[in-house]
Order: C-alpha cells, then structure tokens, then sequence
C-alpha cells in the first residue's frame, strides 16, 4: 500500500510503500499519538511532529 501524508502547513510528504501501516489515536480527541509500519519502502518517514500532521492518507492509484 502508499501512504500519503499531509501537514498542517501544506507540505505534503513523498508518498511511501510499504505491507502495513496503522495509526494510534487519542480516543478523546482524536488526535494522532503514533504510527507504526511494516516492510517500509524508502522513502519513509523517519521523524514527524505528530501534532503537524493533518491527515494521513492510503493512496489508492495513480489518480489519488
């Protein structure tokens, strides 16, 4: 799978691959508290501010 990365200040970070990808949230308030992959492609994100991430995307096609 692909995923898509956004952030608050309008970056969008190079699309990764890779098996597995799941996202830890704060049930209260929704907001991101960690993510976690499997079988990582490069590139990857090595470092994000969770709390600048807007949304975390899993890119279907070419089109998304």
């Amino acid at each position: 799978m692909k995923i898509r990365i956004y952030m608050k200040n309008g970056t969008v970070l190079p699309d990764f691959e890779c098996e597995e990808f799941t996202v830890q949230k704060n049930n209260l308030t929704g907001e991101i508290t960690g993510y976690s992959f499997k079988g990582g492609k490069v590139p990857r994100p090595l470092f994000l501010d969770l709390s600048e991430v807007l949304a975390i995307w899993r890119v279907n096609n070419e089109t998304s």
